[in-house]
């Protein structure tokens, strides 16, 4: 009676382990496929180290009161580190937005291996572009790019510095 009572407690034990096996697949299967429409935002600060206008349609105002002080030195982003795009000739949502609390203008390319596919234009402090289109219609597919953010003095435009931030481009249909 005790060997029935000890197999039937160790194959309770191996059907638990063997379904908290399983949830913690599905649930990193589940990271893995998640849907890349959704933006992800990169919030970075970084120290800082005549571009084209853009249409003042594309640009947003944001809340001033919403930004806290940088620290001296810092230039604080967002973007969207997975812009969608319906199509290769739709506008995506790139969500560009340069803080409020930022001194400085900025401006954005995303470059893919010896091409620019986008740029965004002087965006003044305090300002975001949500979406905008690239420079070609690309063919459906995810195409791993880098975001170069150039620094601008508001004054005469001139570039202060320069940061890099990986992102991928999903495009769902061809255009």
């Amino acid at each position: 009676m005790d060997i029935r009572r000890k197999n039937k407690k160790h194959q309770q034990l191996s059907i638990l382990l063997m379904l908290a096996i399983v949830a913690v697949a599905a649930g990193c299967l589940a990271l893995f496929l998640r849907s890349p429409s959704s933006p992800e935002a990169a919030v970075t600060a970084q120290p800082v180290t005549d571009p084209q206008a853009l249409d003042p349609n594309q640009v947003e105002m944001q809340d001033p009161d919403s930004f806290s002080p940088n620290q001296e030195g810092e230039f604080v982003y967002t973007l969207n580190a997975t812009p969608y795009f319906a199509a290769g000739d739709k506008a995506g949502n790139l969500l560009l937005l340069n803080h409020g609390s930022n001194e400085y203008d900025m401006q954005v390319d995303i470059v893919l291996p010896g091409e620019t596919v986008y740029q965004s234009g002087v965006i003044p402090a305090g300002c975001q572009v949500s979406e905008g289109l690239l420079n070609r219609p690309l063919p459906k597919g995810k195409y791993p790019a880098t975001a170069l953010l150039h620094i601008l003095d508001p004054m005469d435009g001139e570039i202060l510095g320069e940061l890099e931030q990986p992102v991928t481009l999903y495009i769902a249909t061809n255009g």
